[in-house]
């Protein structure tokens, strides 16, 4: 991931195993660890980037494909 302004949203689209390696990198824990991150196919997860921190805020949402089902 490269650099972006603090006022943009960057949306990453990935493999499940991608997503969860960039998850420990971001939230700086062992990379031994993505392997207890569960990610659903077409899930949703948010991490909010700052300068001093970053905040995962929003991890392997799939509310929107139980709304698709019921329809």
């Amino acid at each position: 991931m490269k650099n972006h302004r603090q006022d943009e949203t960057v949306l990453v689209v990935a493999h499940r195993r991608h997503i969860a390696h960039d998850i420990c990198r971001l939230l700086e824990l062992e990379m031994k660890n993505r392997w207890n991150i569960k990610i659903d196919l077409a899930s949703l997860s948010i991490i909010e980037t700052y300068p001093e921190l970053n905040i995962l805020s929003l991890l392997n949402e799939v509310s929107h494909l139980m709304a698709e089902r019921n329809s």
